[in-house]
């Protein structure tokens, strides 16, 4: 996953998210998208029939570790989406890693920005899914994961 380009990783994480949610993702352009990679309506742990406007936002950040601090172009954007109301939901996807101290400062940030509820999804959670599922392992271009 780590040689993976951006828009590669973009379309592999907005296909992750569409499999393990079992809903419609819907992908934007590379260019111009507002701070949103893709998006879908609906909650991550949607059961309660709840339905919201949900963003996901790809970060390419492959052998490294993701902080807040990489992340503050990023913030007035999911200030800017949340006050439209299209960010209630907001999903940090990134193929790099994530402590858990680095996820609570990044929620805790995004939440104060006006986003409802913040998710940020490592490279491990992202393996783990492509791990338990061939389909999506299909999906990855030869030579770039070792099965």
């Amino acid at each position: 996953m780590t040689q993976l380009g951006w828009n590669a990783f973009q379309d592999l994480a907005c296909a992750v998210t569409a499999e393990v949610l079992k809903r419609p993702v819907q992908m934007f352009l590379g260019s111009n998208d507002g701070g949103r990679d893709g998006a879908f309506l609906g909650t991550w742990n949607g059961d309660s029939g709840e339905t919201a406007k949900s963003t996901i936002q790809c970060i390419g950040k492959p052998g490294a570790n993701l902080t807040l601090a990489a992340l503050q172009d990023e913030l007035p954007k999911a200030a800017t989406l949340a006050k439209q109301g299209l960010a209630e939901d907001y999903v940090i996807m990134t193929n790099g890693g994530v402590s858990g101290e680095a996820d609570a400062q990044i929620c805790k940030a995004f939440e104060a920005a006006g986003v409802k509820t913040c998710r940020v999804l490592g490279g491990s959670w992202i393996e783990q899914q492509l791990a338990e599922n061939a389909k999506l392992r299909m999906l990855i271009p030869r030579g770039v994961w070792d099965w």
